[in-house]
Parts: C-alpha cells; structure tokens; sequence
C-alpha cells in the first residue's frame, strides 16, 4: 500500500505495537529512497480540522527537544503524521528497568523534556505529556504527539471530553475542562518525573472517579529518594491551582544543579526547610482545590433551582397577564431586582429573587431561597397582607432537594407584624424549626411545591392576589392555618 502525501509518496510496511497509539495507529513506512520511518494516521473526526493537529505537529518540530515532522497528509480517511523511526519510549525504558532510575539517569531525561517545554513555553501546549509521548531519537530524548490530545477535545462531546486525556497524567484543570495552559504540561511533567524517581506514580486509581478525586484534591505521598532540590521541585509541578507551579523555563534552571548541595550542610538545612514548606503548600493547595469544587457543585445546584422556580413563576406571570389585563408588572432591574413584581389596583404581588446558602444544615440543607407576598398598600392599617418563604431545600429525607412553601407566625411573645404570616430566611427562621421558645413559630406546614403540577399553588396565590385587589384579603382568624406534623429532618 502505498500513501501519497504532502511532500512525497511512503510505502507502508506495516503496522507498529509501540505503547499502543492511543488516538490512532502507528505504521511503518519507507520513502523512496530507503528512509525507514513511522507514520500515525488519525481517523477524521466531525468537528476537529487539519489544522488542529498537523499545525501545533510542525510548529513544535522546530525545536531541539520535539521530535521533527518528515511529512504530512491524508491517506483515505485519515491524517497522516510522518516522523523518523525512535530508538524507544520512555514508557518502554520504564518498563525494561527494575525499579527506580539511578539519579543522574533520571536528571538526563527529566532536563531534555523540560528543555522541550521551555521551548514551546507560550507558544504550543501539548496536552498529553506521558512517558508513552517522550521518545529517545539522535541522542536525546524528545517529546512528540503534538496536537494529538487538541484534536482528540474537539471531535470529543462535552460530556466525555474527559476521555481525551490520559487519566494517569492528567492535571486537574483537565478534569474540570478548564484551559489548558503551559501549567498544564509542567503538572504532567511533575507525575512522570515523581513516577521516575520513586518507581511508582503519586496517584495510582484505580478507577476513573479515583484519579478524579486524587488529582483534585489528594495531595502525592512525600517522595523519599532523589536531593531536596529535586523532591521540591517535583512537588511543586504537583500543586493543585495552576498559577503556582513553576513556569516552564524555571524547570531547567532548577534542574541544572539538582544533584548539588547535597554534601553542604547549611545548603541542606535550607533545603530540607524549603522542602517542609512545600508539603505545606501542597496540602493547603488539596483543601483550597476541595473547597473550590464544593463551592462549584453548589453554585450549578443553585442555578438548576432558580432555573426550576423561574419556570414556576413564569406560568403564575402568565396566568395573571392572561386573566388580568389590566395589571401592570414593575420594570425593575439590578443585582436586587425581584423575579417579578405586579400590581392591580391597590394590591401588589410580588415573588422575591433567588439567594444562595451556603453552609447552612440547621435542621437540614437549605440550597438557596426567595419569597412570595400579596398586600393591598393601605397605609395605617394594622395588617396589610401576607408572605411566604421559598426554600430549596431537604427537609423530609437527606439528599433529596426541591422548591418547599413555609411561612411564620409571630408567638405570643413575639411582636404584632403587619404582614402575617411572613417569610424569613433560613437563618432567621432556626429557632422556629427547631421548636425553640422564641419570636416566631411556622405557621405554614413545609409543602412541596410540585414542579410538574404547581396548580394548587399557583391557584392560591392568584385568589389572594384577587382578594388584595377587591380589598377583601383578611387576616387569618388563626395561625397556623393548616395542621401538620412536624415531621421534618431534625
């Protein structure tokens, strides 16, 4: 078989086992003037192009450290990559050798990949740097497989963007599908060179929800062997948030004299303090990293219930602009701006936006909150209409969160309001779920608000609006108005 490229025509010898391709196959060619090399042809995808991978595979050649690109092309439903023929992967020597490198070996490889990512520094982000894409050619070891793993993300749908990756190498902001930056590629750096160095990768699985979570927020064991200069370093590649791991040029600098001031005893103790301190930093850099997803999950779980709530509220809107014509909706906008706010004679209703909580668990979890009130704007009056608190919440069973109507009462100690029952917010209201002797008691049951079916709901409210608006709202003959068990988590 023969493939006829950009630059000139190769005969395929064969297919190549080298550290299995991963995205593609590796094949052996021969130009026509007896040059042996190897060809990776990766299949055409929908939504990745050309340029993505051949252009960040050419750019990179140029330099010392990648291994150079003899050609490219398409062959039938592929692209073709052509590079010369390595002696071996990385991946292959690690495996050819029983246990750790000595230390001068590893310092020779780890300086040329670093050497290579100093080069490409600004310029290319590789993406994929594992021992399978460091090759050893013409006397020095080499990165390759440039725009391999760009590709891969484009072709790859947002909900397995993940598998575009190498789980083992992978930095944790490939996890969470941020921007891949040069930090990237020196995390990466980081597990091969701790791999290198103590036999056996900091993070070992085995399971893809384990790497996960071990990239995230699961700070390396503490390395035993190799200098003090050498652990830091590795372990500061490691650091969770990547604006704090070295920058690539630093990582040859700081390998050049890795292997010295072993023997110097003040060197050593400066040393060994910096070590210290980068352990500290790592663990610091573990919890921040825990923290920050936890905030994320919580802010997506908050956004899904403004979107539901919104959702509700736009049918009770419309409901009211379809059976009331004449009513009018404010135009309020900013930060504080309610959802909406509506008025028909004298009366007004109006549903509060959406707030997060956050580490709220007195008696359940409470997720976010708004309100919803009628009143009839008559000044003077010793009550002038109701509210309801909305909570997104679990206050029946652990876990299981949905739009809950409640509302307050003041107790026989507590103040006369003018709007009762009122609503208040999940701090505001510990005491009365928890029967505690105090201002206020609930003086409406937690209800469900059904998402499917809010007619109940939404019924009601439009009657009160109704009756606010014919001045016939009245104040309930008693609280609470609807008996029920208190029956929630506690």
């Amino acid at each position: 078989m023969r493939m006829i490229l950009d630059h000139q025509e190769w005969s395929v010898i064969g297919p190549i086992d080298a550290d299995n391709a991963g995205f593609g196959r590796l094949l052996e060619v021969e130009s026509p003037d007896g040059e042996r090399a190897v060809a990776k042809a990766v299949p055409k995808e929908p939504g990745a192009h050309r340029e993505l991978l051949i252009a960040d595979s050419v750019g990179a050649s140029k330099f010392r450290n990648v291994m150079p690109v003899l050609d490219t092309g398409e062959h039938e439903d592929h692209w073709v990559l052509v590079m010369p023929r390595a002696d071996y992967s990385l991946a292959q020597h690690i495996a050819e050798v029983e246990g750790t490198f000595p230390l001068a070996k590893v310092l020779v490889v780890l300086r040329d990949i670093a050497g290579a990512l100093a080069e490409i520094d600004g310029t290319i982000v590789h993406r994929d740097l594992k021992p399978a894409n460091v090759l050893f050619y013409d006397g020095r070891w080499r990165l390759a497989d440039f725009g391999i793993s760009r590709y891969s993300e484009a072709s790859t749908a947002e909900s397995t963007r993940m598998f575009s990756f190498t789980k083992e190498y992978a930095a944790p902001e490939q996890w969470q599908h941020r921007h891949a930056t040069g930090a990237t590629d020196v995390y990466s750096f980081g597990v091969l060179a701790y791999e290198l160095v103590d036999g056996c990768r900091p993070f070992r699985g085995p399971s893809k929800a384990d790497y996960r979570e071990q990239h995230l927020h699961v700070a390396p064991a503490e390395l035993q062997s190799g200098t003090a200069k050498l652990r830091t370093l590795i372990e500061e590649c490691l650091y969770k948030e990547p604006a704090v791991r070295p920058q690539p040029r630093a990582l040859l600098a700081r390998l050049r004299d890795a292997d010295k001031g072993a023997d110097r005893s003040g060197a050593s103790k400066l040393a060994a303090f910096a070590h210290l301190q980068t352990r500290e930093r790592a663990q610091e850099q573990a919890a921040l990293s825990v923290l920050e997803e936890q905030r994320a999950q919580h802010q997506s779980k908050v956004a899904a219930a403004e979107r539901a709530l919104l959702d509700i509220m736009g049918r009770l809107r419309a409901d009211i602009a379809d059976n009331a014509p004449m009513a009018k909706f404010a135009n309020i906008t900013g930060n504080a701006a309610p959802i909406f706010k509506v008025d028909l004679v004298e009366a007004t209703l109006s549903v509060g936006r959406v707030r997060s909580v956050e580490d709220w668990t007195t008696p359940f979890s409470v997720l976010a909150f708004a309100s919803i009130g009628v009143d009839f704007g008559r000044p003077g009056r010793d009550w002038v209409g109701r509210s309801h608190s909305l909570w997104f919440c679990d206050p029946y069973e652990e876990g299981d969160y949905g739009w809950y109507e409640l509302a307050f009462m003041s107790s026989p100690f507590g103040a006369d309001r003018q709007i009762e029952p009122f609503a208040q917010a999940p701090y505001e209201a510990v005491d009365a779920l928890q029967q505690v002797t105090g201002g206020t008691q609930v003086a409406w049951p937690i209800t469900a608000i059904d998402r499917a079916d809010p007619e109940e709901f939404l019924e009601r409210w439009m009657g009160w609006f109704a009756d606010a608006a014919a001045g016939s709202l009245t104040r309930p003959s008693m609280l609470p108005e609807r008996r029920f068990d208190s029956n929630w988590r506690r």
